[in-house]
């Protein structure tokens, strides 16, 4: 299946199932996937803001130039997930499970449960450019030289 610019801002969609889906220039605003299977799945260029997918399993998914600020993560399950160029701003990774996860040109400023990162695949520049979040989780005081 194919969504284009489609609208499913504060859908509650709670145990679906998604396979060979791509969604484009959607709108998924505080939609509600608590619970989702989601496989196969292609997002792309989609504004997926204060979405909650907390205990989620996601599964050969990727999520491309997508605004996904302040969205709940917790006790996800991602495996062979790739998150490009996106914003994860604010997002909750709490006791979220991270397996073959690649993160590539992402903005991670304020996210909680940076310590579950443990084990993603990032270039050695997004390293960098995430430098204080990591900071942080390891609980490392940063000051002004």
């Amino acid at each position: 299946s194919r969504l284009s610019d489609c609208d499913l801002a504060n859908a509650d969609l709670r145990d679906v199932r998604l396979r060979r889906v791509e969604i484009r220039g959607g709108r998924l605003t505080g939609a509600v996937l608590i619970g989702a299977d989601l496989g196969e799945l292609l997002i792309a260029d989609c504004r997926a803001d204060l979405a909650t997918l907390a205990g989620a399993q996601l599964h050969n998914v990727r999520l491309v130039s997508c605004d996904l600020r302040s969205t709940d993560w917790q006790q996800a399950q991602l495996r062979a997930v790739c998150f490009e160029d996106c914003d994860l701003s604010g997002a909750d990774l709490s006791k979220g499970r991270f397996v073959e996860v690649e993160l590539r040109g992402c903005r991670l400023d304020g996210i909680r449960g940076a310590q579950r990162l443990r084990g993603v695949t990032m270039s050695w520049e997004d390293v960098l450019a995430a430098a204080a979040v990591f900071a942080s989780a390891c609980g490392v005081n940063v000051r002004d030289a």
